[in-house]
């Protein structure tokens, strides 16, 4: 399958299913690929996921997850054993143990597609779950067939039979043919897929692959109108529409209402005040599940919790000890976005690089060591004219959630910030992506 956004090609997925053994007796087994060649902000960005599935009666048995980007390297390890599934993640030469119950209202599947082409009844719904490699969580999806549909397939209208992946992160059109193949693929941003010769899907594209797509230009939010002075603006309310949420956040950072329209967040961003701010010890007595160590946030490492403490000192009160971290973090850390697997805190300080969301796995990671209750955030911020996706990290003070985005100089957050989603990892990075969205500026206050 050849792998195109906005009609050049930028890599490409394949798929090879054979017989196989697994613990002595026969299995199936898949092995897929997917390569991406684009670029981030400017920055060559390459990505290589390869997984297999070992499966019997088209139930999955074992799933293994290797994921490659700018030389970090993730794997995934998934047994499924009986309601249970035992994962093994090792990200940065650090391993992590998971366990999630097996869902019972769908199965886990390698191919949402394939499951609903087993099932007795191709034309009804089907609820299945995938196993998301970044994040090691479940992502529940509807199969929904459609019916019959034209479809242009590099410059050429075909008919064929639409099924739709409702996915809570991406949806995708699937269009198959009379045999149930695949014809084409159409998902977000003007992402296609298109099956091909071999030789031809596994070429670079003509210019090379990705060459002047970058993924930052093409995902970004333009408003309907700019937003003036936009360093100046204290408060925001805005429209959100063509996109669809299951819920927003809406706590101290903004207020959320659901419309006919669509969404109307109002941004009124706690302010950084020590005076508001309780001591630590208070702070996690308020809020202990928040410093506890998960996914890819290790407070209880020794080289973070050391670190944090030899950041905050003698600071107690949780903002200002906060701030410090903040502090420390920004001028360390140097951006590379480049580097497109979710990563450990442990080797995002070893290399003092990466995305927005390494800053802030590694400032949640500082916060918690340091006795701060502390969570991940994702969602949009301004600049440059338009809305850009943007993780930041939030620490509880006692009083509120303060936002720390250790990606600029300022103690807490803009009113340009809007937040989609919070909590750990598999919550915080685990967001409806914003392919139609549209954004209007109601009202801004300097």
């Amino acid at each position: 399958m050849g792998l195109f956004l906005n009609g050049r090609k930028v890599g490409y997925a394949q798929s090879v299913v054979v017989e196989d053994r697994f613990q002595g007796a026969k299995a199936q087994r898949t092995d897929a690929r997917t390569w991406l060649d684009v670029a981030l902000l400017g920055t060559p960005l390459r990505m290589d996921l390869r997984s297999s599935t070992w499966s019997r009666d088209g139930r999955p048995i074992r799933m293994t997850f290797r994921v490659e980007s700018s030389g970090r390297v993730q794997t995934l390890d998934a047994r499924f054993l009986g309601s249970k599934i035992d994962l093994i993640v090792e990200n940065g030469g650090q391993t992590a143990r998971k366990t999630l119950e097996v869902p019972k209202d769908g199965p886990v599947v390698d191919d949402p597609i394939d499951a609903l082409l087993r099932s007795p009844d191709k034309s009804r719904p089907r609820v299945v779950y995938v196993l998301d490699p970044l994040t090691a969580s479940l992502v529940r999806n509807e199969v929904k067939p459609v019916g019959p549909a034209s479809v242009t397939v590099l410059g050429r209208t075909v008919q064929a039979r639409r099924v739709d992946l409702v996915d809570p992160r991406a949806g995708t059109k699937v269009f198959l043919d009379e045999r149930d193949r695949i014809v084409k693929a159409e998902g977000p941003m003007g992402i296609e897929m298109v099956p091909m010769g071999r030789e031809e899907a596994l070429a670079p594209g003509v210019p090379a692959a990705g060459e002047g797509i970058d993924l930052a230009s093409a995902s970004r939010i333009v408003p309907e109108q700019p937003i003036r002075a936009p360093w100046d603006v204290r408060r925001l309310k805005v429209l959100l529409s063509g996109a669809e949420f299951a819920r927003l956040p809406s706590d101290a950072h903004q207020t959320v209402t659901r419309t006919d329209d669509g969404w109307v967040l109002e941004i009124h961003p706690v302010p950084f005040d020590p005076s508001r701010s309780q001591t630590i010890a208070q702070a996690r007595a308020g809020q202990p599940a928040w410093v506890k160590p998960t996914l890819y946030v290790p407070a209880e490492a020794q080289e973070i919790v050391s670190l944090a403490k030899r950041i905050v000192g003698p600071e107690t009160n949780a903002a200002r000890a906060a701030a410090k971290i903040h502090d420390w973090v920004y001028a360390q850390m140097r951006p590379n976005a480049g580097i497109g697997v979710l990563r450990d805190a442990r080797e995002v300080l070893k290399s003092k690089e990466g995305v927005c969301r390494d800053y802030a796995v590694l400032t949640a990671a500082l916060l918690r060591a340091a006795g701060i209750p502390a969570r991940l955030a994702s969602g949009l911020v301004y600049q440059d004219g338009a809305f850009y996706y943007h993780a930041w990290a939030e620490a509880w003070t006692g009083r509120d959630w303060l936002g720390v985005d250790s990606t600029r100089p300022r103690h807490g957050l803009s009113a340009l910030h809007i937040k989609i989603s919070e909590g750990n990892v598999e919550e915080a990075y685990n967001f409806p992506f914003l392919d139609k969205a549209r954004l209007k500026v109601l009202e801004t206050a300097q």
